[in-house]
């Protein structure tokens, strides 16, 4: 056999095996936890960021520079 049907042989057989790849439970259960875990993240900097255009809101207003002035 020469290098380039050696070469050829073995790449057919990497790509036979990366398409008959299996998923281990472990991979799974990874894929889950990660996804999960991004929810999470998710859900907690849009609720932080509402909580904080909310404080915003409820704040008092700063009197202006006319109003200072004319109680003095």
């Amino acid at each position: 056999m020469s290098d380039k049907e050696i070469n050829n042989v073995a790449a057919g057989e990497r790509r036979q095996a990366a398409k008959n790849k299996k998923y281990n439970k472990t991979d799974v259960i990874a894929f889950g936890i990660c996804l999960i875990l991004a929810v999470v993240i998710w859900v907690y900097a849009t609720n932080a960021r509402y909580k904080e255009a909310q404080n915003n809101e409820d704040l008092p207003a700063s009197p202006s520079v006319e109003e200072t002035e004319q109680t003095e």
